[in-house]
């Protein structure tokens, strides 16, 4: 199975019309990281997703955050 990076970088080139086998892989491998990079801090929309759609304790905002910026980190390794 493939990493989190090397499946956006792959999605993204197909969507472009791209052959995955046939493309710059390290350039959509780059685009990518940076993708997931600039995801890495949650919207307010996010945080309130969480709360309202899991039958859960509520969490703090700096709760969630963390565990969502440990997410996209541990994609970005």
């Amino acid at each position: 199975m493939s990493n989190m990076i090397e499946r956006v970088a792959r999605a993204m080139a197909e969507s472009a019309g791209f052959s995955w086998e046939h493309c710059t892989q390290e350039q959509w491998k780059a685009d990518a990281r940076a993708g997931i990079a600039a995801m890495r801090e949650p919207t307010q929309a996010m945080l309130d997703e969480v709360c309202s759609s899991e039958n859960i304790e509520p969490f703090t905002d700096k709760t969630m955050t963390s565990i969502y910026r440990n997410m996209i980190d541990a994609a970005l390794k």
